[in-house]
């Protein structure tokens, strides 16, 4: 039994790296190299590719409400721990985790993806 815990807080950690590397790595292209690439385009007077133009508006958005995501997160967070009374709270943790892995490595792609074709393909 003591081994199986220690796989599971070995996964959630693992989860856990991933989960932050991924939100990292999107923040960090929203914040600093998405709007090198709307002043790139500006500046020689073409127009922005629209998946580069959702992309703007999806950080737009983000940058608004990040505090309110942030106040859910916990807050979902905290309400699980607090009323999950199941001895399956360790797999739950888990699949909850590989769940937002996936959706932060997607997001991430999906932001890198987008800036560099918009950066050096379409420039």
């Amino acid at each position: 039994m003591k081994s199986e815990w220690k796989w599971n807080v070995a996964a959630q950690i693992g989860l856990v790296l991933i989960i932050a590397l991924a939100v990292f790595a999107v923040m960090f292209t929203l914040i600093y190299i998405v709007p090198s690439a709307e002043k790139f385009h500006q500046d020689r007077g073409t127009e922005l590719w629209p998946p580069l133009q959702d992309m703007i508006n999806v950080a737009r958005f983000m940058h608004r409400t990040v505090i309110i995501w942030g106040v859910l997160l916990v807050g979902a967070l905290a309400l699980f721990e607090w009323k999950c009374k199941t001895e399956n709270k360790a797999l739950i943790r888990t699949v909850i985790g590989v769940v937002m892995s996936l959706v932060w490595i997607a997001l991430a792609c999906w932001v890198a993806g987008t800036t560099m074709i918009s950066l050096v393909l379409l420039h």
